[in-house]
């Protein structure tokens, strides 16, 4: 029974090592160049909700000019019902001039959402590992 929390622990070391390397590739990005870019329009992506499926997802299309004027399309992977965007919002966008079409772009959830859900995951596993690993040593 006692590897039950070792097994929790080590799977949520595994998910905040994760949470490690995605915040360690985020700095990288700290010679990142910036520019300002334009929601131009929207893919959309089906969806499942509660009722079922055949709910829409938009997921937005931003265009930027990179320094040496390269013009780059980039859609989201998060895609959202209603837009988080209108068509023609500004946005900053930062971008790898090496690179430019990995770029990002967006607010604070939609760059970091999946390291917060790693990082979420991994917390809670760690600790209910712990305190079961603490709880079954202090049985026998």
């Amino acid at each position: 029974m006692i590897w039950i929390p070792r097994i929790l622990i080590a799977m949520g070391l595994v998910f905040l090592a994760t949470l490690g390397l995605a915040l360690w590739l985020q700095a990288g990005r700290g010679g990142a160049e910036k520019a300002t870019g334009s929601v131009l329009r929207y893919e959309t992506a089906g969806g499942r909700s509660s009722s079922g499926p055949g709910r829409t997802l938009y997921c937005p299309v931003v265009g930027f000019s990179t320094r040496d004027g390269r013009w780059i399309e980039l859609t989201s992977s998060t895609c959202a019902q209603p837009p988080a965007y209108a068509i023609g919002e500004s946005v900053e966008v930062d971008y790898d001039p090496a690179a430019p079409e990995m770029a990002a772009f967006g607010g604070f959830f939609t760059r970091h959402l999946l390291s917060l859900v790693f990082g979420g995951i991994g917390a809670i596993f760690t600790v209910l590992g712990v305190v079961i690993l603490a709880l079954v040593r202090r049985r026998t």
